[in-house]
């Protein structure tokens, strides 16, 4: 699928969840994104409740949150706090958000490309030298057979 551009909007904000501070890059792909890089995904604990972003008027309407570990060279595990929802299995957009703030913490330049694993499979996610992004994987139909969640009376 090609997702259009991913967008640096050069801002550095500060994201706290579980009593835990940390830096993030902020993202736009049409939607607000800040990226955080983290040692260990497994020490963040819950990601149910929205982490606290400062300065909150960098996000008036919210923000997607994704937390990266950086597996390899060309690997990435992320979870992902997604705006009104919660933790998220996956998220599009966020893959793409993650994969251009990877380029730029650990390369320093575009193309370039990644395997980016969330909760819900692993997917690919090229980014061109002008932040075009291509997201590549399965998709994938989860049965859930308690749609109550999303529909409001």
């Amino acid at each position: 699928v090609n997702m259009g551009q991913v967008t640096d909007e050069g801002d550095v904000v500060t994201v706290q969840i579980n009593e835990h501070a940390y830096s993030a890059r902020h993202i736009s792909i049409g939607n607000p994104h800040a990226v955080v890089f983290t040692e260990n995904l497994e020490n963040l604990g819950s990601l149910e409740i929205a982490p606290v972003v400062t300065p909150a008027s960098s996000y008036p309407e919210g923000v997607n949150v994704e937390f990266v570990e950086i597996e390899s060279p060309d690997t990435l595990i992320m979870r992902v706090h997604e705006r009104g929802s919660g933790e998220t299995r996956s998220c599009g957009t966020g893959t793409c958000a993650v994969a251009l703030a990877a380029s730029l913490h650990t390369r320093g330049q575009l193309p370039a490309r990644w395997i980016i694993k969330p909760p819900g499979g692993t997917l690919i996610v090229d980014i061109d030298g002008h932040s075009n992004a291509t997201l590549t994987g399965p998709a994938v139909l989860l049965e859930d057979h308690d749609l109550s969640r999303f529909f409001t009376a």
